[in-house]
């Protein structure tokens, strides 16, 4: 009989199931503080581990910041495709009302 290893909550440590498809495929998927896709038992425990990168809230816009390769990257979403390295400029891309955020999988569909 095969044992798979258990899956646990990245933020509260919760066991949340055996490490195969279904558990994948079923529960929260998020990302972590380095761009890796893990998972979260619930929308709340995603949210209270995003919270803990959080620097300000700036024109209702969450500002988070991640260490990466000793530099810290500014984001004016959680994990976006881009970052700055201060946090004026992120700033700056806030302000600017002309730039829209849009999911990824949207950029997929106009390539076809």
């Amino acid at each position: 009989m095969n044992q798979y290893p258990k899956v646990k909550c990245l933020n509260c440590r919760k066991e949340i199931g055996e490490c195969n498809f279904k558990t994948f495929t079923v529960n929260l998927k998020g990302y972590d503080k380095n761009g890796k896709r893990k998972l979260f038992c619930s929308q709340e425990c995603y949210d209270q581990y995003k919270k803990q990168f959080e620097v300000e809230v700036y024109n209702g816009c969450s500002i988070y910041a991640v260490e990466h390769l000793g530099e810290i990257r500014y984001m004016p979403w959680w994990f976006s495709s881009y970052y700055f390295t201060n946090i004026g400029d992120c700033r700056k891309r806030i302000d600017r009302k002309e730039v829209g955020i849009y999911p990824s999988y949207l950029f997929g569909s106009l390539v076809r």
